[in-house]
């Protein structure tokens, strides 16, 4: 399809986004973006979703296209996490006219890289010979408050921190008792307790009484004893019917 013709389906439509925050021993692989939206931005390597796609076939898709990572469906199903889905209007785009704008939908997921994965990364592809334009960034710098990311980064960093800190908590409740390792979690600047707060909420919610820190543990190991059953429901995507 031609600028034209695609600038018009902008004019009307709502894009499905894949973004992929590929991490290594604490920190996060970031490329600058060339164009618009969010040029001169550090963001997440990803792209647009095509019709029918599963987070991870276009995941997969893009891995190969952008970084030339060749991951089987069976290892992203096992190793990708889904850090949440978030909702975009950018002022200008690549398209004339530029002012017009575009608006996407964007499912970032979450995946830890192998150091035979990192050292086999090749970027020529999809960003050029330039080696400044790709980084391998601290998520403690994308977090810090100084530094310059582009908001949709930081947060969505913030919440894949977040989604650790639940992953520690879960497995100090759990995995220890079952005689499981604790996963090795790097240090962030965000406290352990905001991992926690949303499951602290929904087990203090039922009662006024103030609850010991006994009661509270053992309601939040409930929850996550719930949450565990109904990921166990919930393991296969559904296939997009065609009407």
């Amino acid at each position: 399809m031609d600028d034209a013709g695609y600038a018009r389906c902008l004019d009307t439509l709502v894009k499905a986004c894949n973004d992929l925050l590929l991490t290594h021993r604490g920190k996060v692989f970031l490329g600058k973006r060339t164009m618009y939206p969010q040029r001169d931005w550090w963001m997440a390597c990803g792209g647009r979703m095509r019709p029918g796609e599963s987070v991870f076939d276009a995941s997969r898709r893009l891995l190969q296209r952008e970084l030339r990572l060749d991951l089987s469906l069976s290892q992203l199903r096992t190793r990708l996490q889904t850090v949440g889905s978030y909702t975009f209007v950018w002022a200008k785009r690549a398209q004339e006219p530029q002012t017009n704008g575009t608006a996407d939908v964007s499912v970032v997921v979450a995946l830890e890289l192998t150091d035979d994965e990192v050292a086999s990364i090749r970027t020529e592809d999809e960003y050029g010979q330039e080696a400044e334009r790709t980084a391998w960034r601290a998520i403690s710098e994308v977090l810090d408050p100084a530094q310059e990311f582009h908001p949709a980064l930081v947060r969505s960093v913030q919440d894949y921190v977040k989604l650790r800190r639940f992953q520690q908590l879960e497995a100090l409740l759990l995995g220890t008792e079952a005689g499981q390792p604790i996963p090795s979690v790097p240090e962030h600047p965000l406290p352990l307790q905001m991992a926690a707060a949303g499951a602290t909420a929904a087990c203090s919610a039922s009662t006024d009484a103030p609850l010991s820190d006994a009661q509270l543990l053992a309601r939040v190991r409930e929850y996550f004893l719930y949450s565990r059953c109904v990921a166990a429901q919930d393991t296969e995507s559904v296939p997009c019917k065609e009407t």
